[in-house]
């Protein structure tokens, strides 16, 4: 248990959601004392495998990594064992991989799997990833499943840390951004003359001035017009991310993600992402001549 606390211990000093995830197979092989471990995203009905480690470089490891590379998304039948696992939300061990009918076939006789343990990653109260271990030279049994689980819950709640401290960035950033346009707008208006304008120049102004679409048919706030999931998948869309970074920052599913853009887009009545960004922007920090 020692060496499982000093893994995850390591682990937690990544704040990075890439790095962690990267990272995670080689610390369960390291801190749980197994030869390889694979890490699965759970996307609703599907998994898909996207991390693997293994301690030794064979052919049949590098044949793992090209099909794990191409794999698709694997739908979760209700026969499949990690379909149990989603559910139940616990570990599982099998002794007799060829003789199991829950196992996965092409996983396990592409990895030469004999026995395996398997655990979930729960983040709140769903299962967001899948953890499998083996050891080529030896069984595993009932302690094997214990010591991963005990990793998966710990992981679980490093990943969740990385989460939130992933929000937490980008909404600095986002009030870093704010603050900048605010100094620049000062910084104009500091070093400007003032100038009277006549009515009719300004009623000229005005006329001419463009009027976005939403500000005048809705003239509500952001929160009025968006749910506050979507709000936060604008927010992550303005920094750039995409639906995969969005549905890891907040948990959720890159199909869900998908539903809100579109939710987005429709709501803001803009045809693209780059649109509803530049709506978000305008609305939130507020435009210059505003």
């Amino acid at each position: 248990m020692d060496e499982l606390d000093r893994g995850l211990s390591r682990l937690r000093r990544v704040t990075d959601q890439d790095q962690l995830l990267s990272g995670a197979c080689e610390a369960a092989a390291e801190s749980c004392g197994f030869e390889r471990v694979m890490l699965s995203q759970v996307d609703e009905d599907v998994w898909r495998p996207t991390h693997s480690y293994a301690r030794s470089a064979r052919s049949i490891e590098r044949s793992f990594r090209v099909w794990m590379d191409d794999v698709p998304r694997i739908l979760l039948s209700h026969m499949m064992l990690e379909s149990e696992m989603v559910r139940r939300g616990e570990p599982a061990l099998v002794l007799d991989a060829a003789a199991d009918p829950r196992a996965y076939r092409p996983l396990a006789d592409l990895a030469g799997m004999e026995s395996f343990v398997a655990a979930p990653v729960v983040a709140g109260d769903r299962v967001i990833g899948l953890l499998h271990a083996d050891n080529r030279e030896a069984a595993v049994g009932e302690l094997d499943r214990d010591i991963l689980w005990s990793f998966a819950l710990g992981f679980a709640q490093v990943f969740e840390r990385a989460v939130l401290l992933g929000r937490l960035r980008d909404q600095r950033a986002e009030v870093m951004r704010a603050m900048k346009s605010v100094e620049n707008v000062l910084d104009d208006l500091a070093s400007s003359e003032i100038e009277l304008s006549t009515r009719e120049r300004t009623t000229a102004l005005a006329a001419s001035r463009p009027v976005h679409p939403v500000v005048a048919e809705r003239p509500r706030v952001l929160e009025e017009l968006l749910t506050t999931r979507e709000l936060e998948v604008l927010a992550l869309m303005a920094t750039g991310a995409t639906n995969d970074r969005i549905a890891q920052r907040l948990v959720i599913g890159t199909q869900t993600v998908k539903s809100h853009v579109k939710q987005v887009l429709r709501k803001l009545r803009v045809e693209n992402r780059a649109e509803a960004i530049s709506q978000y922007l305008r609305l939130t920090i507020g435009a210059r001549d505003d």
